[in-house]
């Protein structure tokens, strides 16, 4: 090597490094944090009472042939039973898709941050964002890490507002958007509605007629695309558009004033979402948010009033929508500083001071519970459980399907109805519960059946057979009916 090449060399090097953004790494480093702190006891984590167990038990039931709404009752789309099916499947275990999807939660957010900062470059209002994100309770304090319907719709919305913004003028970006949407469309029916909100402001983002014109065109192609592959699938498959559309149209509603205050009364996300909004009407004043702000509003909208019933995690599905308040806060406050303050160093540092108060209010509502959940949630007795359930005869009666997925247990059919969740009440009686208990060989006496099994039928079942467990998770019964195998212990 000549003596001038290592000078030169490392001329380069200390050149390259001067050019470095070292504030691009703040997202990364804190998605990471945020990521090792929810999987760091993953492992021995429990939380039945999830609607998990359903996703999962639906995407066993697919993979063994078995047809959506004809052969067993699906009150969602099936894009994530079948995603969930596939990976039991390929892995025989749920912990290895819970962190996958943990992974995709996560570092999806990444993109969110480069989104906001396409619109306006501002690393602190980004990171601030960023953090407000993953202390959204509702998002994140167990949905994030046990597999669940809007984080996912989430990670595809941020896809779509990504491609559409800081790669719009890519070939790949229009296509990309059309599989998401269908994606979408086969997921969750709401997310539907929130990508048609983000279109509307994508179009609107120009100032061009002309432009607006292709873009209204390119959209208009990719909705109807989604909504014909919906259409098809209800189409095509008997019961489905009743199970999806109908019995969830038909719960019981509730008031919709009542919601908007159940924000204001949020224990941990009251303040998230009120300065949130602040940031979303502020954003209407800025010439280049505006048509993104209200579209972000409409999905706010959206998540809030279009289910006929409504519970707190509902607000989960409006999360990138929430971030991008937060962001247009924090500009706001960027502006009031500069406008205060003539120095540009003092007015920057005066405006960061301010989103770090607001932020650490953040932290001190909501944080410490998150970690409670993250540190605490620690059953290293469960996998005990599990194999009592697994070696006990087939099927199994249980509320809570999770334990029969994580178990690879039969479940039985009589009561699919119920631990499938149908949004519309299902009619049980006596007689029913009497039946269910003659075709098990197994039940499980768990959460969920608290609510559906009257309690002096269970203390019957309970005199009647045999006990081999009893945890916090429930009381493992063995029928010994003449059609059942005797229990087996490794």
């Amino acid at each position: 090597m000549s003596i001038y090449t290592t000078p030169r060399m490392a001329n380069y090097l200390i050149k390259s490094i001067k050019r470095m953004d070292y504030c691009s790494f703040f997202p990364w480093i804190i998605t990471s944090v945020f990521f090792l702190l929810q999987i760091r006891l993953l492992h021995v984590a429990v939380m039945p009472d999830t609607d998990e167990g359903v996703y999962a038990q639906a995407g066993r039931l697919l993979w063994q042939g078995q047809l959506p709404h004809i052969d067993f009752p699906l009150y969602h789309m099936p894009l994530l039973p079948f995603l969930i099916g596939l990976g039991l499947q390929i892995f025989h275990n749920i912990y290895i898709i819970r962190v996958f999807f943990l992974f995709i939660h996560c570092f999806t957010a990444i993109l969110l941050y480069k989104t906001f900062n396409k619109l306006e470059s501002n690393t602190a209002a980004g990171c601030v964002a960023l953090l407000f994100y993953f202390t959204f309770h509702e998002l994140v304090h167990h949905d994030f890490r046990f597999l669940a319907i809007r984080q996912l719709a989430n990670d595809f919305l941020i896809l779509f507002l990504y491609a559409g913004i800081v790669h719009t003028d890519r070939k790949w970006s229009s296509p990309m958007q059309q599989i998401i949407t269908i994606l979408s469309g086969i997921l969750f029916l709401p997310s539907i509605f929130c990508l048609a909100s983000a279109s509307i402001g994508l179009i609107f983002k120009t100032e061009s007629l002309s432009a607006m014109t292709v873009i209204f065109r390119r959209y208009s192609v990719i909705g109807m695309t989604a909504i014909g592959m919906i259409i098809l699938y209800f189409i095509m498959v008997p019961g489905s558009w009743q199970q999806v559309i109908l019995a969830q149209i038909s719960r019981e509603g509730s008031s919709r004033l009542m919601r908007i205050t159940g924000m204001l009364d949020a224990p941990f996300d009251y303040y998230f979402y009120a300065i949130s909004v602040i940031g979303l009407f502020y954003s209407l004043f800025v010439r280049n948010l505006r048509s993104l702000g209200l579209s972000m509003l409409g999905i706010v909208c959206i998540s809030l009033f279009l289910s006929s019933n409504f519970y707190p995690h509902y607000l989960s599905l409006a999360a990138p929508a929430f971030a991008f308040g937060i962001f247009c806060i924090c500009l706001l406050i960027d502006r009031i500083t500069s406008v205060l303050i003539t120095q540009k160093y003092l007015a920057t540092g005066a405006a960061i001071i301010v989103q770090l108060i607001l932020l650490g209010f953040q932290l001190h509502i909501s944080l410490p519970s998150l970690l409670k959940e993250w540190n605490t949630n620690n059953h290293q007795d469960y996998a005990l459980f599990l194999q009592t359930l697994h070696h006990a005869p087939k099927p199994l009666l249980a509320m809570q399907p999770i334990f029969a997925v994580e178990s690879d247990q039969q479940l039985l059919q009589d009561n699919q109805d119920a631990y499938m969740r149908s949004p519309v009440t299902i009619p049980f009686n006596r007689s029913s519960f009497f039946t269910m208990e003659q075709h098990a060989c197994t039940i499980l006496l768990d959460s969920g059946a608290n609510g559906f099994f009257p309690s002096d039928i269970q203390e019957i079942w309970k005199r009647s057979y045999k006990t081999i467990a009893v945890s916090e998770w429930g009381t493992i019964l063995v029928t010994q009916h003449a059609n059942c195998t005797a229990v087996t212990f490794p």
